[in-house]
């Protein structure tokens, strides 16, 4: 329980409420707050000086109506590990048709939000503020951040900034 500020112990006692990721390479952003759902707006960094309200407008609503017959887990580039191995072996045997994409940054979690992709596990370190903005635009688009030693969703404001490993889908 927080209390003077302090952290909210091993597990945590808060979740993201807000999230905003952008993209520049691409100028996608992608953004979320909780129970007004997730969006992603193109072209993001030539519409400035607009309202929340008037951004929403100008966004498309997530996650993307798209038909895809195959299931896409997202990877680390730099920090597979043989519990990612194990997960995508675990994968095939569920999916007749699997791709496997790596690559770094957060925008996996917006690939994830938008369902052109189907799964992110992360088993390896990552930090509170790694995720927490991810996490709430994939829930706001309706995928989970599930931590895999609560198999629960992540919390935050935990003692230890350091987050456990987690699956996203």
């Amino acid at each position: 329980m927080e209390r003077d500020g302090l952290p909210g112990g091993p597990l945590g006692n808060s979740e993201p409420v807000l999230g905003l990721l952008y993209a520049p390479d691409t100028d996608v952003l992608y953004f979320a707050w909780k129970g007004a759902g997730a969006y992603r707006q193109k072209e993001a960094a030539t519409k400035k000086d607009v309202s929340a309200y008037e951004r929403i407008s100008m966004s498309s609503p997530l996650p993307a109506e798209a038909a895809r017959s195959t299931f896409t887990i997202l990877a680390s580039r730099s920090h597979r590990s043989p519990e990612t191995d194990a997960f995508i072996k675990s994968m095939e045997a569920k999916h007749s048709d699997i791709a496997i994409n790596s690559m770094g940054s957060a925008y996996k979690f917006g690939l994830l939000a938008e369902g052109t992709a189907d799964a992110y596990p992360r088993y390896a370190p990552t930090m509170e503020w790694d995720t927490a903005a991810g996490q709430i635009i994939c829930t706001e688009a309706g995928k989970e951040l599930i931590d895999v030693s609560t198999n629960a969703p992540m919390r935050y404001n935990k003692n230890e900034l350091v987050n456990n490993w987690f699956i996203v889908q």
